[in-house]
């Protein structure tokens, strides 16, 4: 197992060429620790309204670099395992001292099978539906389909969950030929429910290209190469907003909801819709108080994550 902070990946590729030539070598899986450890350490700054300084916003990003947000698991089978995955490490020491690794043997499993296991048919309501992409047999409308395993998002996480349902109660004859900005998209799930059900051009934006690459995985098994015609993928930092957005989703933390209140509002259309998530229970007053030019249609609860469906008063 890897353990980095997602910040830089450069080690991937030179990890990955030495898998490939290890014999027992059967592949990988990405993980993400759960997002209540990020709100642990968000949550000592949290400000009420307002914009949130520079150097907070700087603090907040050095200390959750520092700790091992994401990582990757690398499965070995065979006699010969343990000595190929032993000299694997060694080589990621010697050339990558700064990352975590850790080894650990157990009975052979069927790996992908074990994992698999895990995700299953998520229902979000009578018309939408997220789905692995092993059980996918044909291209429905109401079910979205999704590589699990990439630690961009699935559907599972209660965050994701509330916003598609409530993307599922917006009148679709309001926005379906608009357009719509999944900012902080991650595997891209909640542009492609709205792909799926309306006929919204769709912006994909993220600070991390990897999740970028993971929406683009996503959109070839949702869609075929007509049907991706005008969507766009965008780096956080290369985002310029150039059409009038109708629908807006914002599943990201807190803090960051406040401090890119600019950047998530500035295009949005009059009387376009906001979907705002990633914050906890109590962190909902302070987020309507910065948005606070917007009418909360209405809030949805699930275990201790919030999410808001808004509009512009």
């Amino acid at each position: 197992m890897i353990g980095d902070s997602g910040a830089d990946k450069a080690w991937r590729s030179d990890v990955i060429e030495w898998l490939n030539e290890t014999p027992s070598y059967k592949g990988a899986q990405e993980f993400s620790i759960d997002e209540s450890k990020v709100d642990e350490f968000l949550g000592e700054r949290a400000y009420s309204g307002g914009d949130i300084p520079d150097d907070v916003i700087n603090e907040i990003d050095e200390r959750t670099q520092s700790e091992a947000l994401q990582g990757e698991l690398f499965y070995f089978e065979g006699d010969q395992a343990p000595l190929q995955a032993q000299a694997i490490e060694k080589q990621i020491q010697e050339k990558f001292p700064n990352l975590k690794t850790s080894l650990k043997c157990c009975d052979y499993e069927d790996w992908d099978a074990q994992w698999r296991k895990y995700y299953s048919r998520l229902p979000i309501s009578d018309e939408l539906e997220v789905v692995p992409e092993w059980e996918k047999k044909e291209n429905l409308d109401n079910e979205i389909y999704i590589y699990p395993g990439q630690g961009f998002g699935t559907g599972g996480h209660e965050t994701t969950f509330l916003c598609l349902k409530l993307f599922m109660d917006i009148p679709k004859d309001k926005i379906f030929n608009g357009f719509a900005l999944d900012f902080g998209c991650g595997s891209g799930i909640l542009g492609v429910a709205a792909i799926k059900k309306t006929d919204m051009t769709v912006d994909f934006c993220d600070v991390d290209t990897d999740a970028l690459d993971n929406t683009l995985q996503n959109l070839k098994l949702n869609f075929n190469d007509e049907q991706l015609i005008g969507h766009r993928l965008i780096a956080r930092d290369r985002f310029e907003a150039w059409p009038k957005y109708h629908l807006v989703f914002a599943n990201i933390l807190a803090p960051i909801l406040i401090a890119e209140k600019k950047q998530i509002i500035g295009q949005l259309v009059e009387n376009g819709y906001l979907i705002l998530s990633g914050l906890l229970r109590e962190q909902v007053s302070e987020v309507l108080e910065a948005y606070e030019d917007f009418e909360c249609l209405k809030k949805e609860i699930k275990g201790d994550w919030a999410a808001l469906l808004m509009k512009v008063k």
